[in-house]
């Protein structure tokens, strides 16, 4: 009866991280028992340069001033919701490459970018147009919905 219940638990805070995103605060012991039980992918950027990773706190705001469609994603390599997303979004910045660029900030690396910019859960998604924030997301997406935003965002 004991493990029937760690089981509905852990499948609770898993299905509740996919749908919400992770919070900065809560996370951590949550995705220690979701590792335990359920293997999930790393999150990586794509060495196909469909998705860049940002390398320093000024490339950012580089970035927005420079792109007319820009998606950025704050990220965190142990968020289990960030490792769903990544593969959505990677297929979507694929097939989006001539018209809108995807950038990725890890938050463990970009404290202070992700704190300016107001991320307080992961995976959070800000899509910008023309230099100015078009939209914000938290929490995973299809790449079914990520196609929705990106053709909301370059009409």
């Amino acid at each position: 009866m004991k493990i029937i219940k760690n089981l509905t638990l852990v499948l609770f805070l898993t299905a509740g991280f996919m749908l919400a995103g992770c919070d900065e605060k809560k996370e951590v012991k949550a995705e220690e028992t979701v590792n335990k039980t359920v293997a999930v992918q790393e999150t990586t950027v794509s060495e196909k340069k469909f998705v860049y990773a940002i390398e320093n706190d000024e490339e950012l705001g580089e970035f927005i001033k420079n792109e007319a469609h820009l998606v950025v994603d704050f990220y965190a390599d142990w968020c289990p919701p960030c490792k769903i997303l990544s593969p959505n979004l990677e297929k979507a910045a694929e097939t989006y490459k001539d018209n809108i660029k995807v950038v990725k900030v890890n938050t463990d690396n970009f404290q202070n970018l992700a704190r300016s910019y107001g991320i307080k859960s992961i995976p959070t998604v800000i899509y910008f147009k023309n230099g100015e924030e078009f939209k914000k997301e938290i929490g995973s997406r299809s790449y079914e919905q990520l196609v929705d935003i990106f053709n909301s965002l370059i009409e």
